[in-house]
C-alpha cells in the first residue's frame, strides 16, 4: 500500500513539473490583409524627361517590352515599374509598394498598381479650389494632357498644378486618419477624367 503512494506521489509531481515548465502553443502570427490598389495610367513622357530624354515611344506592336525613352540621337530602355515609382511618389514615401502590369501582352495597356491594407475612391477634383488655397485666381487647362494643367493669376503668371497635391488638399480629411491621397486617371489623354485614390495601411 505504501509502495502504492509512493508511486502515484512520484507520478504527480512529474506531471506537475511537466505542466509548469510546458511552453503555452504558439499562435500564428497575423498576417495583414492587403488589397491592389489600382491606380492606373502611367505618364511615360515625363519619366523619360526627368531623365534628359524628350519623351517616351513604343517601337513595336506587340511586346510588354517595346517602349523606349528616346532624343534627337539616342534610345534608352524604359522601365514602367520606375516610371510607376517616381509617378507615385507620395505612396513610395509613405511605404507603399508601387509596380506596374499589362492586360495581357499590349505594350500599350501598361498600368500601375500599389499594394496596401485598404482604399478608397474618390471621384472629381476641385482645381480651381486648390488653386484658391494657393494664392492663385484659378485652374486652367493648357491642352498637355493629363499634365497640361496650371494654376494661374489674372496677371497671366502661372505655375503647373501638383494634381497630387490637389488631392491630398481635397481630401484632408482622409490624410488626417492616415490615407496617402494620389491623383489617377485611366489614359494619358484623360485630362478632364482625373480623379482621387486614397491607400491606408
Amino acid at each position: 500500500m505504501r509502495l502504492r503512494q509512493l508511486v502515484l506521489a512520484v507520478l504527480m509531481v512529474c506531471l506537475g513539473a511537466t505542466w509548469i515548465g510546458a511552453s503555452p502553443a504558439q499562435a500564428a502570427p497575423l498576417r495583414a490583409q492587403s488589397v491592389d490598389v489600382y491606380l492606373g495610367g502611367v505618364d511615360l513622357s515625363g519619366y523619360c524627361r526627368t531623365l534628359g530624354y524628350q519623351g517616351a515611344k513604343r517601337i513595336g506592336q506587340h511586346g510588354i517590352g517595346d517602349w523606349r525613352c528616346y532624343n534627337a540621337s539616342a534610345e534608352a530602355s524604359l522601365s514602367v515599374i520606375s516610371a510607376c515609382q517616381w509617378q507615385f511618389k507620395p505612396l513610395v514615401a509613405a511605404g507603399y509598394p508601387v509596380t506596374a502590369g499589362t492586360n495581357g501582352d499590349s505594350a500599350g495597356e501598361w498600368k500601375c498598381h500599389a499594394t496596401a491594407g485598404s482604399t478608397e475612391f474618390y471621384r472629381s477634383m476641385n482645381l480651381a479650389g486648390f488653386c484658391g488655397s494657393i494664392g492663385y485666381n484659378g485652374a486652367k487647362h493648357t491642352g498637355d494632357n493629363v499634365t497640361g494643367w496650371r494654376c494661374y493669376l489674372n496677371s497671366g503668371a502661372t505655375i503647373p498644378l501638383d494634381l497630387h497635391a490637389a488631392c491630398t488638399w481635397q481630401h484632408a480629411a482622409k490624410v488626417a486618419v492616415g490615407y496617402t491621397v494620389v491623383a489617377v486617371w485611366e489614359s494619358y489623354a484623360d485630362s478632364f477624367k482625373i480623379n482621387c485614390r486614397g491607400a491606408h495601411a
